[in-house]
């Protein structure tokens, strides 16, 4: 039963039943690449002599282009063992509704005689058989619908092993008098017309060729064209964009500069205030802060003195905490210098409370 081949495993497939794997692959490669419809299989194919191996086939369609309209011709491409020394066999499949028409290009059993696969080379390729396919279906459909009540000959592409079947028995004499019948050789036409037919198939694929690049230049076009359009509209977005935010940094400058401008005005005027100002000039004798502060009545001013001590013992007792802390004091000094601080604290607070209560604070 055919079976399709993986892509990924084409190469392993070829070079498993092929002598000439690299030029097998590369021609398969090619023509699928070209011709997207034909896809590789593999299957049992029956040489004349009833031998058989597994082979690959490109199985699929290919495009007929006639009176104005574009049709899927079904095929059947055979690559022989020794591919591409041999040239392959082809087949037209008709699909159901179809037979065959036979022409000088197809015979009945829907074998295909091309001029490119009259005169195989090792130069040539299947692209060549299948542009030539093209262009000679294209002319001369292979194919035509089923008249009504006509009935369909069953079509095989698939070569099979002769089937053994009864025969009676004869006589000597009467199979030398009757030999058994052999099967008509293939159609061949003369060489000159094969020779016209050619030209005429080369120039129709030219043609063919030549719209199938137009229309694939024009579509490559339309999508750069789209593409380039996209990427240029996407520019002027941006410049717009550039443009929008440089209108607002020039904006923003002009207002920092303002700024600016009435920053220097004011230095200016402080300084000028500054100036302005009379200088304090030094006395003989240094300032005294304690003179600086004076109070309305002698009770306040001692009220004061008492709670600056206050604050200074604090600060005392603290750095003594730190000191023991960073051991820069020994625990007994500590301790006894804590004891001074806290009962000398201690008098200074009781006073200042007396004194509070006198002055009715």
């Amino acid at each position: 039963m055919s079976r399709p081949v993986d892509p990924h495993l084409l190469g392993g497939t070829v070079a498993s039943l092929y002598r000439r794997a690299a030029d097998v692959l590369r021609d398969i490669q090619t023509a699928v690449a070209s011709f997207p419809t034909l896809l590789p299989h593999v299957d049992l194919y029956t040489y004349e002599n009833g031998r058989q191996t597994n082979l690959i086939h490109l199985s699929g369609t290919v495009p007929t282009y006639f009176n104005g309209q574009t049709f899927n011709t079904p095929v059947c491409i055979w690559l022989l063992e020794n591919h591409p020394i041999e040239p392959p066999v082809c087949y037209v499949v008709p699909a159901p509704g179809m037979c065959i028409k036979e022409n000088q290009s197809v015979d009945m059993t829907g074998r295909i005689y091309l001029p490119c696969l009259h005169s195989w080379t090792a130069a040539s390729t299947l692209f060549d058989v299948i542009g030539m396919m093209v262009a000679t279906f294209s002319d001369k459909p292979p194919l035509r619908q089923t008249m009504a009540g006509q009935p369909q000959r069953p079509h095989n592409p698939l070569p099979q092993p002769a089937q053994s079947q009864p025969v009676p028995v004869t006589t000597t004499s009467q199979q030398s008098a009757q030999p058994p019948p052999r099967p008509p050789p293939p159609f061949r036409p003369p060489p000159a017309q094969l020779k016209e037919e050619e030209d005429q198939m080369l120039r129709v694929m030219r043609e063919s060729l030549e719209d199938a690049v137009q229309s694939n230049v024009v579509r490559q076009y339309q999508q750069l064209k789209q593409e380039k359009m996209g990427a240029i509209e996407k520019e002027n977005d941006t410049k717009n964009e550039l443009l929008m935010n440089a209108a607002k940094v020039r904006s923003a400058a002009s207002s920092l500069e303002i700024e600016l401008n009435e920053a220097l005005n004011a230095i200016k005027v402080y300084e000028s205030k500054l100036e302005s100002m009379p200088t304090v000039t030094s006395t003989e004798q240094p300032f005294q802060v304690d003179a600086a502060v004076v109070t309305t009545a002698p009770l306040y001013t001692q009220i004061l003195g008492l709670q600056a001590e206050d604050n200074t013992i604090d600060d005392v007792i603290y750095h003594l905490g730190k000191a023991l802390e960073h051991e820069k004091l020994d625990l007994e000094a500590y301790l006894k210098q804590v004891r001074i601080m806290a009962r000398k604290q201690f008098q200074t607070r009781a006073l200042l409370m007396k004194c509070r209560e006198k002055a009715q604070l």
